[in-house]
């Protein structure tokens, strides 16, 4: 029931969040991905599922790749005005101001990717 307006992103990033932390009280880990355009959002992640836990890896892959590896076309939609308010095309994206782990998937490996998100995660 969500589209790509701002407080729609938001209302999805609160109940990614409440889920999360539901989650943890049950697993160890979970692992979370979400576009998260805006300073505000990924904040209101981190009250939600608390510091201790949170952590924001960072996926600075540039926007051309991401059209080339979009399976569903949907940056082919925005770039032709078909969806309005699309992430780095219609809509801003904020860059995180502080990220744990940022990671360019266009020069990293998904191996070595995957490599690095475990050490974050586990690391004492």
């Amino acid at each position: 029931d969500l589209d790509f307006t701002k407080s729609d992103r938001t209302e999805n990033i609160r109940r990614v969040a409440e889920l999360a932390c539901l989650l943890l009280k049950q697993v160890d880990v979970v692992i979370v991905a979400t576009i998260s355009p805006e300073e505000k959002q990924r904040q209101l992640a981190k009250d939600i599922i608390g510091t201790k836990f949170f952590r924001l890896i960072y996926l600075s892959t540039p926007l051309e790749v991401c059209s080339i590896r979009d399976p569903k076309g949907h940056y082919m939609r925005a770039h032709q005005g078909l969806i309005k308010r699309f992430t780095g095309i219609s809509a801003p994206f904020d860059v995180p101001n502080y990220c744990d782990l940022e990671l360019n998937t266009a020069k990293i490996s998904l191996h070595a990717c995957l490599k690095k998100i475990l050490k974050e995660i586990f690391k004492t």
